[in-house]
């Protein structure tokens, strides 16, 4: 018996160091348990987080949500529940980690098993989509979309208020001859110091 427990065991343990999750174990807020992965995605060793505080690794800005949600996932509450947070990576800074996870017992105590991947890169790929849909990729201003769904938030919130607004129109007069001119690299220089 105790050879089929010891044979399970190491089955466990390379099942979860070889995860390409990061796995921690949290009970009564410390960190008890962290995979390899998870050391990685927080870019320090064990003995620098080993049962110390699990919150002082996330960002301040997210530390309230940690906790509604921790406390949700403890009662049974979150499953399913998957967001992301800021943490701190020892290496790299702050990181967008997506967090998700399950209630279980750790030692017969009640504890979350929690599964963290980082989602930095693909936050930022966002992001850059969304720079790219709504603003002008040589001023950074908003673009002609982004431009036309104010004007329909505004003329809607103007009509519910029963109040008016103006749109200002600004126009550079000779910017074609400038262009044809001095050529393009000046005639965007010239937007650019317009637009700031």
């Amino acid at each position: 018996y105790e050879h089929a427990l010891r044979d399970s065991e190491a089955r466990y343990r390379t099942l979860v160091n070889s995860a390409t999750l990061g796995i921690i174990v949290v009970e009564d807020g410390l960190l008890r348990f962290v995979n390899p992965k998870a050391l990685a995605v927080l870019g320090c060793i064990e003995a620098e987080v080993f049962n110390q505080p699990f919150l002082p690794l996330i960002h301040p800005d997210d530390q309230a949500q940690v906790k509604v949600n921790h406390a949700r996932r403890l009662e049974g509450q979150a499953e399913g529940l998957t967001y992301a947070v800021r943490m701190q990576n020892r290496q790299l800074g702050w990181r967008w980690i997506e967090v998700s996870g399950v209630q279980f017992e750790w030692h017969g105590r009640p504890a979350t098993l929690n599964f963290l991947t980082d989602v930095t890169e693909r936050r930022q790929a966002d992001d850059q989509i969304r720079e790219l849909a709504y603003h002008d990729t040589l001023t950074h201003l908003p673009n002609r979309r982004l431009l036309l769904d104010h004007l329909k938030l505004a003329r809607a919130a103007c009509r519910r208020d029963g109040k008016s607004n103006a749109l200002v129109f600004i126009d550079l007069d000779n910017f074609k001859p400038l262009n044809d001119q001095h050529g393009h690299a000046v005639g965007d220089l010239l937007l650019i110091e317009v637009a700031q």
